[in-house]
């Protein structure tokens, strides 16, 4: 079972990956939080595999609040959800540490193909690559 937190400020969001992720017979999410203070006191307590993480949260730059998660647990593998452009933000999350990076606008069955891929230890960008 691979245990997904999902970080973003948008309850809606957070509700559709829930029911969208609920319908996969070995992802489930074990936790939430809406902002960045939020996140990084959750994630303390919580085992989790994957970290959805929107860059905009409220409370902290999405790079560093990626980094705080990364020193908090290192073994933590993060997709950064963005609404940003692959090309512009992409190589910046990865070289904070993120282990993917997928465009809002993608489709859901490429998030399932990513948290799976990132989860064996892929790298990945947008479109799985």
């Amino acid at each position: 079972m691979i245990k997904v937190f999902i970080v973003d400020d948008h309850e809606i969001i957070r509700e559709g990956l829930k029911i969208f992720l609920k319908e996969e017979s070995d992802l489930i999410v074990i936790g939430e939080a809406q902002d960045g203070a939020e996140a990084i006191e959750k994630i303390q307590n919580i085992d989790c595999d994957i970290i959805l993480l929107d860059m905009n949260v409220p409370g902290r730059s999405g790079i560093d609040l990626l980094s705080d998660l990364k020193n908090m647990k290192p073994h933590l593998h993060i997709l950064v959800l963005s609404i940003h452009p692959e090309d512009n933000f992409a190589l910046h999350t990865l070289g904070a540490g993120a282990s993917g990076y997928l465009c809002k606008d993608a489709m859901l069955e490429e998030l399932k193909i990513a948290i799976r891929k990132i989860y064996t230890k892929g790298l990945i960008g947008q479109n799985g690559s």
